[in-house]
This record gives structure tokens, C-alpha cells and sequence, in this order.
């Protein structure tokens, strides 16, 4: 029961900035400051506007001597007093949302760490440790991306007897690719080397050159028979 008075105290306390708006002279300035308490744009712009409006049209009719003005400063001064009691409850659920979200931002700092090290992170999070700037989005995707390079580069397929599946995983491949060298493979036999692949499967050289690090070529002495076997098929046909 206690703790349920502090609360409310504390809620009521956050309000202090209504109170503003019972001075002339600062109507207005405690919605502005509202709006700025929990990062609401347009609350901010309203406050600029009554202020402006309401000290105005006082000042105007003062100077002036005419009532009317004085009296349209009355009215606004009541509508700003009802929108500012109006926003109240929004006021307190938008603060009370913000403490909550720096609350859970603090507690989940050791799922975050987690994630840097699953992404290997941690070790490029150091160059920033004595700067006062934060790492940026190009830092974070640069990092992925160095990662997802290092992957492609563990990635070695014998292309002579790996299945199409596998050749597929190969950067540029792509399984269109991989099924026709897989039916190269079968016709024509194994590939001697990389040149020989690269004639025989009409690859772009920026491709070859991308892939070098990631395919090697064992010619078992099953590739071999295969191979003689096609060509003796191949000079029957044509003998035919």
C-alpha cells in the first residue's frame, strides 16, 4: 500500500509543469517542456504556439487598449488550460513507457553482448573502446559482411565428385550453373584443372576469378574410365 502511495505521489509530482500554465507569461512553456520530458514533437510545437498566441494577444490588447484582444488571450489561455489537463494521462503512460524501455534496455545488455560474440563482434567493438563515438550501422554491416566472407572462403568443393547440391553452395554458382556443370561432368568427363573448367563451362572470367579459392579438381581413375569411355561412345557415333 505503501509503495502504491509513492507511486502516485511520484505521477502527480511529474505534473509540476502544468502549474506553468497558470502564469501568463509562461503559458505554454510547460506543455513545450511535457513534450520534451517524453521526446513528443508536436506537444513541443503546441506549447511554442500558446505561448505565442497567449502573451500576444494580452500584450497586443494592452498596448493597444482594446479588450477584444485581451479577451481572445482569455480564451485561448482556457483552451490551452483544457488541452494541457487533457494530455495529462498520455503524459504519464509516455513516461512510464520510457522508464520501462531503459529499464529492459539494461537488462538485456547481456542478450546483447551474447549476439556480438555469436557475430563475432566483440573483437572489432574494441577499436571503439577509447572513442567517444558509438559504432554505426556501416560498421555492424561491415562486420557481417566480413564474416559472410570468411564462410564463402572455408567453402571447398571437389568439383569432379561433389553432388549438384553442393556445387550450387558455391558463391556464383547457383543451382542453374551447377546442374549444367554436373551434366559437363557426366558427358565430357572430369575436369583437368581450373583452366579446363572454365573453358568447358563458358564462365565469366570475374566469376572464375571469384570462385578460384573455393573449388579444387581430383581426377580419380573412375573420372578417367568415365572419360575414355565417353570418347569411345563419341568415335562409334561417328564412325556411324
Amino acid at each position: 500500500m505503501e509503495k502504491k502511495n509513492k507511486v502516485i505521489v511520484r505521477k502527480i509530482l511529474s505534473l509540476w509543469w502544468i502549474l506553468l500554465g497558470f502564469t501568463l507569461v509562461f503559458a505554454g512553456v510547460g506543455m513545450y517542456i511535457a513534450g520534451r520530458n517524453v521526446i513528443h514533437k508536436r506537444w513541443k510545437i503546441y506549447g511554442i504556439i500558446y505561448n505565442i498566441a497567449i502573451v500576444g494577444s494580452s500584450v497586443l490588447g494592452e498596448v493597444i487598449g482594446n479588450d477584444n484582444f485581451s479577451g481572445i488571450g482569455g480564451v485561448l489561455w482556457i483552451i490551452f488550460m483544457v488541452h494541457s489537463i487533457k494530455i495529462t494521462k498520455e503524459y504519464l503512460i509516455r513516461r512510464e513507457i520510457l522508464s520501462e524501455a531503459d529499464y529492459k534496455f539494461n537488462k538485456e545488455d547481456g542478450l546483447k553482448e551474447k549476439i556480438r560474440r555469436e557475430y563475432n563482434l566483440n573483437n572489432n567493438m574494441d577499436e571503439f573502446t577509447n572513442k567517444d563515438e558509438e559504432p554505426t550501422n556501416e560498421f555492424f554491416k561491415s562486420s557481417l559482411s566480413n564474416q559472410e566472407n570468411i564462410k564463402q572462403a572455408e567453402i571447398k568443393v571437389d568439383i569432379n565428385h561433389a553432388l549438384e547440391g553442393d556445387i550450387a553452395k558455391i558463391p556464383s554458382i547457383g543451382s542453374i550453373r551447377a546442374k549444367k556443370i554436373v551434366e559437363i561432368r557426366n558427358t565430357q568427363g572430369a575436369f583437368k584443372d581450373l583452366n579446363d573448367f572454365a573453358i568447358r563451362t563458358d564462365l565469366k572470367p570475374h566469376i572464375v576469378d571469384k570462385i578460384r579459392d573455393n573449388i579444387y579438381f581430383e581426377v580419380s581413375e573412375e573420372n578417367r574410365v568415365h572419360k575414355t569411355n565417353s570418347n569411345r561412345v563419341k568415335r562409334m557415333v561417328d564412325m556411324q
